[in-house]
């Protein structure tokens, strides 16, 4: 098998669509507290602390993102990685413009590995990636509202995670019986093809206009809520907010607050019940 195969096979296979390559299966559930327990660990090192901890922590969730190969995964492990060293560390502008290129870097190879069969030279995938993610929302949103697209079932796109839980259980739940743009599967022309359509989005197709209000105003208030917990001190809620910090980031892109809710939800168990267990908070304070 090709490089490349291997990477689309790791895709695919991550988002259900390829049968003969099996995913990280209930792995996929570590995820989320390998991703608290590294920004734990970030957190509380002291610059005479070995770093062993650390570096394996980070060797565990880079293998994730690699498992997953999906973009988002290495944003979602970087920029809160970014804003806990701003708030503990006050690292320098320029060390952040550094984690920035890397970020970049990390995002272009992953979309090379997942376009290496395309046949496209590198130049051109990088520059259709970020011309998609950057510009191609507003202008996709817009067909969206011009064709009414919407979901088939009530809160399809916010409570997918929900949706999916209950279709394990047993449940017949039936998913794409909307109208997504019909014959294009679900890819808006701006003019290159793309699924960016901005986070208001998954709210509009659900629910429309109302939809658009009421989630903007939850998810104000959950990144205001956390914020000020951070201010107070709170551990469990700072690594919360730079979690958020990164959703936030991409608000442009889609929304990944309501959209990967299952995963938010197991971050805040495992950062409520990291910092309000006294066994747990002594490993971490140990040396």
């Amino acid at each position: 098998m090709a490089g490349g195969d291997v990477f689309v096979s790791l895709r695919m296979a991550n988002l259900g669509t390829n049968d003969d390559f099996e995913g990280i299966g209930v792995l996929a559930y570590v995820s989320p507290i390998a991703l608290v327990l590294f920004l734990s660990e970030l957190y509380h090192i002291k610059p005479h602390d070995s770093a062993k901890r650390l570096y394996t922590l980070l060797f565990v969730n880079l293998l994730f993102v690699v498992a997953s190969m999906a973009k988002v995964a290495i944003f979602f492990l970087i920029v809160p990685s970014i804003v806990i060293c701003k708030i503990k560390y006050n690292i320098k502008i320029s060390k952040i413009l550094l984690w920035g290129a890397c970020l970049v870097l990390f995002l272009s190879v992953i979309q090379l590995g997942r376009d290496y069969e395309k046949g496209d030279n590198v130049y051109k995938i990088v520059v259709e990636m970020f011309t998609a993610y950057l510009f191609a929302g507003v202008p996709a949103m817009d067909q969206v509202l011009e064709e009414g697209a919407y979901s088939g079932l009530w809160g399809e796109s916010v409570f997918n995670s929900f949706y999916k839980l209950l279709k394990v259980l047993g449940f017949d739940i039936q998913f794409g019986t909307g109208k997504l743009f019909e014959g294009s599967g679900g890819y808006a022309m701006v003019p290159i093809p793309t699924n960016v359509f901005s986070c208001l989005y998954d709210f509009y197709i659900d629910f429309g206009v109302t939809g658009i209000a009421i989630f903007g105003c939850l998810t104000g208030l959950y990144s205001t809520t956390l914020y000020r917990l951070a201010q107070r001190k709170h551990i469990w809620a700072l690594i919360l907010y730079s979690h958020i910090f990164a959703s936030l980031s991409l608000e442009f892109f889609a929304d990944f607050i309501f959209r990967m809710l299952s995963s938010s939800i197991q971050l805040f168990f495992w950062c409520y019940f990291l910092y309000h267990k006294s066994f747990l908070k002594n490993i971490l304070n140990s040396r």
